[in-house]
């Protein structure tokens, strides 16, 4: 029993964990992250309303293919106001716009009038688990109910974070009897070592959901200029120099962020590639190419989001390093003081060294 009482309560945790970054991060970047609801049956039988369902958020570049399920929030025509919605695409694509259907209507999107939608109104695809899209019934009816809250944008994170905070204080108010002392002793440095980790991967999903990557597609050759499929910049002579729009970020959280703009590809340089964005505030970033050796080029440029937990030079550099170097070492920065606590202190320090000790010699007689 007590061991399925802890399994429950690091079950509990990570629930709360996934729950708390996704809830925060869907709300910064205004797009689904990790999960969606389901708001209607037009995917019965295949989903149903109040589902819950896993996604995988695409890149902007990435293909979308025939038969997937998508989430997409459209732009124009009725399906404008309906939010985010998972339908099946049916036809078309990314370059004259994709039909979409619900397994359960009569008729398509299109059909029924709606324009075709665009590859870039596309954000996330439906996980599929065994032929079958990965989901969770009945769990999707909180996300939609809330929706229906004026400030919902800001409930949600607000009841996620409240739901962590309960399983976190949780571990220091259980009753605890002289024959557990040594186990509870052990529970408090874990309890911190959970919240620091917990409170690190949500400033990482933030930051992640925020971030972009794109491909850069384009051609140099020595002789002569053309249009290439999939490019916007297309075949360019050596010496020519093209600037083009890259991306319009804009802050619409409370504190401000740090933008960095990085990619492998010395031809590229940008116009913003290290700005602060304060709040409510935007930019429209180009990109500048500056054609030097012949070559077919799929450059791949980083745009990140960063909370200003370091030196924006720091960052920036450990941007260039690796995009994933510098989310790791910022998403630590809130956690780390958590993460450190169990090492300050001593009795703390003491029980977690001699557990340890006690495991390595243990793997040790193996």
């Amino acid at each position: 029993m007590r061991r399925l009482d802890r399994v429950i309560d690091a079950f509990l945790m990570i629930l709360a964990a996934l729950i708390l970054a996704a809830a925060i991060a869907s709300s910064v970047g205004n797009k689904p992250f990790l999960f969606t609801a389901v708001r209607s049956n037009s995917m019965y039988p295949v989903l149903e309303r109040g589902d819950l369902v896993l996604i995988q958020n695409l890149a902007p570049d990435e293909p979308v293919l025939m038969g997937d399920l998508v989430i997409f929030r459209a732009k124009s025509g009725e399906l404008a106001s309906q939010g985010y919605i998972v339908h099946r695409i049916t036809g078309g694509d990314s370059e004259s716009g994709f039909e979409t259907k619900g397994d359960g209507n009569t008729y398509s999107d299109q059909e029924a009038g709606n324009p075709k939608i665009d590859r870039a109104w596309v954000s996330s695809r439906v996980l599929v688990w065994q032929g079958k899209p990965a989901h969770v019934p009945l769990l999707g009816f909180f996300p939609v109910w809330l929706e229906r809250l004026e400030l919902n944008r800001m409930i949600l994170p607000v009841i996620a974070f409240a739901l962590a905070l309960i399983v976190v204080t949780g571990e220091f108010r259980k009753p605890r009897r002289k024959a557990r002392k040594k186990k509870a002793a052990l529970a408090r440095p874990l309890v911190f070592v959970t919240s620091g980790l917990t409170l690190s991967i949500l400033m990482a999903a933030t930051m992640m959901a925020a971030s972009e990557r794109v491909t850069y597609l384009y051609e140099v050759t020595a002789d002569q200029r053309g249009a290439m499929l999939g490019s916007s910049a297309g075949i360019l002579l050596v010496g020519d120099e093209l600037d083009q729009p890259l991306a319009d970020l804009e802050n619409n959280g409370f504190l401000p962020v740090l933008v960095t703009i990085v990619s492998d590809d010395d031809q590229l340089s940008f116009s913003h590639p290290l700005q602060v964005l304060g709040r409510g505030s935007h930019i429209n970033t180009k990109v500048h190419l500056l054609a030097q050796a012949p070559g077919i080029y799929h450059s791949k440029i980083q745009i990140g989001l960063f909370y200003q937990l370091l030196p924006s030079i720091l960052i920036y550099q450990l941007a260039r390093i690796s995009y994933w170097l510098a989310l790791s070492v910022v998403a630590l920065i809130p956690g780390l003081p958590l993460l450190l606590f169990p090492w300050l202190d001593r009795t703390m320090r003491h029980t977690v060294v001699r557990v340890l000790r006690k495991k390595t010699r243990q793997v040790l007689r193996l």
